[in-house]
C-alpha cells in the first residue's frame, strides 16, 4: 500500500505539479494518493474469502433479524467501552502535551521572544537526535506484545519487553554520548537563525534571550543538559507507554495521567515561574509529566508482568473483556 500511495503521488508530481507548481496541487496529490491506497486496501480485505468468513459470516451488508436483536445490546456496550478506552489512552498524550504547550507560551509571556525561541529550538531537536529512533521499537512492541498476551504466551511477552527496554536504553546512551561532546556547535546550529536579530539594535534583546543574557542561561549552557535528560525520559516514557498499550491497561493510564498533572506538572510550573523564575526551570517543568508517567507505567508493567500466569492471569480488565467478547462472538 505504501508503494501504491507513493506511486500515485509521483504520477501526480510529474503529470500535474510540474505544469502547475502550486501548494494546492501538492495537497490534492497527497489526498488522492492516500484515498486511492485506502480504497484498494478495503477492496483487498473484502475480496479475501477468509476475512469475509471470519468477520462477516452473514455477508458484508446483510444481517439476520435475530442476530441484530441479540447483538444490539452487546454493540452498545462495546461502543461505550471503546469510547472510554480511547479517551483514557488520549489522556496520557494530553497530559504531556499540555505541559509542553503551557511552557512555550509561559516562556513567551514571562521572559520574551528570545526564551520562547530557545525552548522551541530544543523541542525541534528532539525527533532528529533521539526520539525518532525509538518510535519503530515502540510500535512493534504494541502490536507484538498484545498478540503475545492474547495468545497467553506470557514468557514471550516478558522477553519482548526486556528486549525493547534494552534497545531503547542503548539508543538513549548512544544519543547522549554522541551529542554531549558537540553540544556547543549543535546548540549554535539550532539557533543560527537568531543571529539575524543581532543586525539591528532593537532586536538585540531577542538575540541575548537565545544565546544567554544578564539573567537567563544560553541555549548552549544549562538548557542543553536539560535537553539530554529530557530526551532520555521521553525515550523510556514511550516504551513504557507502549507496554501499557500492549496490556490494554487504559484505566490505569487515565488515573496516572490525571494524577501526574495535578501532583507533578502544576506544582512544577508554579515553582519554576514563581520561585526559581528562569526559563531553564520552566524547561524542566515541561518534561516532569514524561518522567512521572514513565515511572508510573514502569511500576504498573512490572506489577502486570509479575502476575502473568497467576490466578488472575495478570491481564488488565480491558484485555479480559475483549478476549471474552471475542470468544462469545466465535460461539
Amino acid at each position: 500500500m505504501t508503494f501504491l500511495e507513493s506511486g500515485l503521488q509521483l504520477v501526480g508530481l510529474f503529470c500535474f505539479f510540474a505544469s502547475n507548481p502550486q501548494i494546492s496541487t501538492l495537497g490534492w496529490m497527497r489526498f488522492v494518493g492516500s484515498t486511492g491506497a485506502t480504497v484498494v486496501m478495503i477492496g483487498c480485505l473484502l475480496g479475501n474469502q477468509e476475512v469475509r468468513r471470519v468477520y462477516f459470516p452473514q455477508g458484508v451488508f446483510t444481517r439476520s433479524e435475530a442476530s441484530t436483536i441479540a447483538s444490539s445490546s452487546v454493540e452498545r456496550r462495546d461502543a461505550r467501552l471503546l469510547v472510554r478506552q480511547g479517551l483514557s489512552a488520549m489522556a496520557s498524550d494530553l497530559s504531556v502535551q499540555l505541559g509542553i504547550t503551557a511552557g512555550i507560551y509561559l516562556a513567551g509571556v514571562r521572559y520574551g521572544v528570545g526564551q520562547m525561541y530557545q525552548l522551541s529550538a530544543i523541542l525541534a531537536a528532539f525527533p532528529q537526535y533521539g526520539i525518532a529512533w525509538v518510535y519503530g521499537v515502540c510500535l512493534a512492541f504494541r502490536i507484538q506484545g498484545s498478540q503475545h498476551l492474547g495468545a497467553g504466551n506470557f514468557a514471550a511477552f516478558r522477553r519482548t519487553f526486556v528486549v525493547c527496554l534494552m534497545c531503547v536504553g542503548m539508543l538513549a546512551v548512544t544519543s547522549v554520548s554522541t551529542l554531549w561532546p558537540f553540544r556547543d556547535s549543535m546548540s549554535y546550529g539550532l539557533a543560527g537563525n537568531a543571529c539575524e536579530y543581532a543586525s539591528e539594535s532593537g532586536c538585540v534583546p531577542v538575540f541575548e534571550g537565545v544565546f544567554g543574557g544578564p539573567e537567563q542561561a544560553g541555549l548552549q549552557e544549562a538548557p542543553w543538559l536539560v535537553f539530554l535528560v529530557a530526551m532520555v525520559a521521553q525515550c523510556f516514557y514511550r516504551v513504557f507507554k507502549a507496554g501499557m498499550y500492549a496490556c490494554l491497561d487504559w484505566d490505569f493510564m487515565l488515573k496516572a495521567s490525571v494524577g501526574v498533572v495535578l501532583v507533578g506538572s502544576i506544582p512544577a510550573f508554579v515553582i519554576a515561574v514563581l520561585v526559581i523564575d528562569t526559563s531553564t526551570a520552566l524547561l524542566v517543568a515541561m518534561f516532569i509529566p514524561f518522567a512521572g508517567l514513565g515511572g508510573a507505567y514502569a511500576l504498573r508493567i512490572a506489577h502486570n508482568i509479575k502476575n502473568l500466569g497467576g490466578p488472575r492471569s495478570g491481564r488488565s480488565s480491558a484485555h479480559e473483556i475483549l478476549l471474552a467478547h471475542s470468544a462469545s462472538s466465535v460461539v
